[in-house]
């Protein structure tokens, strides 16, 4: 019989294969080595590489759109007649002035060719459209900007009108006047944290405003056009493709099940009703002890309500001595979280009160548009109309950070195991009495000879599977970290190749480095190393959040720790 041993790294794989003597001992070494792999990082960063292809990849294909469109655009227009297409004629309209001639089309009729090149300029530049799922901290400070925009304009209209004219009805005239005036009509990044990009950002809202505005003002000059081809002109300068949605890997117990949002309403509750059950507290001169059905069900109503106690006001809750030991405190942990989702929204400046009104199911509705809708304007609209929100609440529940990320159960499992956990079963226990299995059992029969593509056995584990790609690892998915995708493909390749050469050892045993060699001394310096690190970001959240932002992103957050 053989054994091999393997010690993981993140760049190497340490290998030793020993044949056994019959009582199980090792007996003679057969062959051994070290394999050295990439990891898929930048060694001077540690990021991934996949990552700065996928940074790199994002411009050359926003241009490659950005030239289809213009050439889909410029082909409507040449089969309306509104573009030159002799050399030298496009070589006359290249010369017009985009923003002169955008600004003149509210008042004067333009000819066939002026038209074109205003319709046409817009297909290089037709604003900022938001997507909430994925600007983040970028797309809040454009949205102010374009706020600032559009206070600008109005005021710049404003002063026109008293003195007899027109200076901002749409984007195009406010530029030119800029233009004019000698002033820049571009968005510069300013390096100013205040004003980013100088109040002179455009949102998508203000170009469909303006092309409005233009085609009611020159339809009555260009009868040839019909309604249907205005539409079909606009239509392919606006057209946006959905952004393909993040998908969510398997649920553990139900692998036909996607996984839950950690923001769901329900999984918050699962949650905390989790953490709860594996309370243990040791009263002075008691033995450990788990919590009862009646303070399980105090704890639990008290963090529904809260976003967080401490250790030390369970204790108090439960009437137990201040010296109580509690079992999931520890120097890098001293609170149990709270219904985080809630405590987010249910403040005074968004739903207030009200949130605590409404069902789960509504609830659930509410959480389900904040995570998926990408349009905030249209989102905002409907949490005005839905639940009768002011402007400000809308757009603050719009921008309200709720937990990131999926947990390892899908909503069908959470429903289940409710029920289950309510009467007092803990997790595992509750698994197994509603039916759905066993809550970490994936061991395999041994049958195989060689070891598959890792997605085939770790379906839990992958996301991304695409049934119908030649390659393996996009039809069967894979798993996000790429280092830890690179190492179980090379474990894949070494067993296979030490299993081709000796014939398929009996045992393989993994070492598990890192903590487990740690003594007690280097676990509490670990841990307080975390709870300082802990410490630390709560008070840069505290001063990002008197700046202005809720929810700071970890480059945010990166630039406060080097401040």
């Amino acid at each position: 019989m053989l054994r091999l041993g393997l010690d993981l790294g993140t760049n190497s794989i340490g290998w030793a294969l020993y044949r056994l003597a019959e009582d199980g001992e090792p007996d003679a070494l057969v062959d051994g080595g070290v394999l050295i792999h990439p990891d898929g990082r930048n060694p001077r960063n540690r990021a991934s590489n996949a990552a700065e292809r996928r940074i790199k990849r994002g411009p050359r294909r926003n241009r490659d759109r950005m030239l289809r469109r213009r050439r889909r655009v410029a082909q409507l227009l040449h089969g309306l007649g509104l573009l030159p297409s002799g050399e030298g004629g496009r070589k006359a309209s290249r010369s017009l002035d985009p923003l002169q001639l955008r600004a003149e089309a509210l008042d004067r009729p333009l000819t066939p060719h002026e038209l074109g090149r205003v319709l046409l300029s817009f297909a290089d530049r037709r604003g900022f459209k938001s997507n909430r799922k994925t600007d983040g901290g970028e797309g809040g400070a454009i949205r102010k900007e374009t706020g600032e925009l559009r206070r600008r304009m109005e005021q710049a209209e404003r002063d026109a009108q008293r003195e007899g004219h027109h200076a901002a009805r749409t984007l195009g005239e406010f530029l030119w006047r800029r233009r004019q005036r000698g002033e820049t009509v571009r968005a510069r990044p300013t390096g100013n944290r205040e004003r980013p990009y100088a109040g002179l950002y455009p949102d998508r809202a203000m170009i469909e405003e303006e092309l409005d505005a233009i085609r009611g003002a020159q339809a009555k000059h260009h009868p040839s056009i019909s309604p249907e081809q205005w539409g079909d002109v606009v239509a392919a300068l606006l057209h946006q493709r959905p952004l393909r949605p993040v998908e969510r890997g398997p649920c553990t117990l139900l692998p036909d099940e996607k996984r839950a949002y950690r923001a769901y309403p329900l999984f918050q509750r699962f949650r905390i009703r989790e953490e709860v059950l594996n309370i243990e507290i040791t009263p002075p001169g008691e033995r450990a002890r788990r919590l009862t059905s009646d303070e399980c069900e105090r704890v639990v109503v008290k963090l529904l309500e809260t976003r967080s106690r401490t250790f030390d006001e369970v204790v108090a809750l439960l009437a137990l001595p201040p010296s109580t030991h509690v079992n999931l405190r520890s120097v890098a942990r001293d609170k149990i979280d709270g219904d985080l989702t809630a405590a987010a929204l249910r403040a005074n400046k968004r739903f207030g009160r009200g949130w605590s009104n409404l069902s789960l199911d509504q609830q659930q509705v509410v959480v389900e548009r904040l995570l998926e809708d990408e349009d905030p304007n249209e989102l905002e609209d409907w949490l005005r109309e839905e639940f009768g929100l002011d402007e400000a609440a809308a757009e603050s529940v719009a921008s309200a950070p709720l937990p990131l990320g999926t947990g390892r159960l899908s909503l069908a499992a959470i429903e289940q195991l409710l029920p289950q956990m309510r009467r007092g079963f803990r997790y595992h226990d509750a698994v197994q009495a509603a039916g759905l299995g066993h809550h970490s059992d994936l061991h395999g029969d041994g049958s195989m000879d060689r070891l598959p593509y890792y997605g085939e056995v770790l379906e839990r584990h992958v996301t991304g599977r695409r049934p119908n790609d030649r390659n393996e690892a996009e039809r069967l998915g894979r798993v996000a970290n790429p280092t830890v995708h690179i190492a179980l493909g090379q474990i894949r390749r070494l067993f296979n190749a030490i299993a081709e050469k000796h014939g398929k050892p009996c045992e393989v045993v993994v070492e598990l480095a890192r903590e487990l060699k740690q003594n007690e001394e280097q676990r509490l310096d670990d841990q307080k190393r975390q709870r300082d690190n802990r410490e630390r970001n709560d008070r840069l959240h505290e001063l990002a959040a008197q700046a202005g932002h809720e929810d700071p992103s970890p480059l945010d957050m990166r630039k406060l720790r080097l401040w």
